[in-house]
């Protein structure tokens, strides 16, 4: 699956693209790309954009390892960061919960999960309606970083 971020620190944000089908692994390189990444700091929003996934392959069991493997890396986020995901369909919100339980126990991170993009977008702090409108206010066209 291709995860795309892009990174914004004039905008305090890490802005993740999902398309296509969505694995386990490949949202644990993303999230271990934003920590590796020059320009990371953790009280950035990490904004989360599942409406293009055209497939979900996650398991709430793949989930548990992925977190448990990844206990070292939240380290990384040392005071509390948010986590806004904006899923739109039941499946993709469905994710999203799984991964809401098993990561905030064990980690600084707290997730909001929207199924619409200006609650999304509201609660990552920006006043846009659409991931359109975000996309070109941040001048993308292609991602800084791939994956899948």
């Amino acid at each position: 699956m291709p995860i795309n971020l892009t990174v914004h620190p004039h905008s305090c944000l890490a802005y993740y693209r999902l398309s296509g089908v969505l694995t386990v692994d490949d949202s644990a390189r993303a999230l271990r790309a934003w920590i590796d990444h020059p320009g990371f700091e953790p009280s950035h929003v990490m904004l989360i954009d599942m409406s293009t996934c055209d497939e979900i392959r996650v398991t709430f069991l793949g989930i548990v390892v992925a977190v448990e493997r990844l206990l070292p890396v939240f380290d990384a986020f040392t005071r509390p960061a948010l986590c806004v995901i904006h899923a739109p369909d039941d499946v993709a919100f469905g994710v999203a919960r799984m991964l809401q339980q098993t990561v905030e126990p064990v980690s600084n991170i707290c997730f909001e999960i929207h199924r619409d993009p200006p609650g999304a977008l509201r609660a990552a702090g920006i006043c846009l309606p659409t991931f359109d409108a975000l996309d070109a206010g941040l001048g993308l066209s292609l991602p800084a970083v791939g994956f899948g």
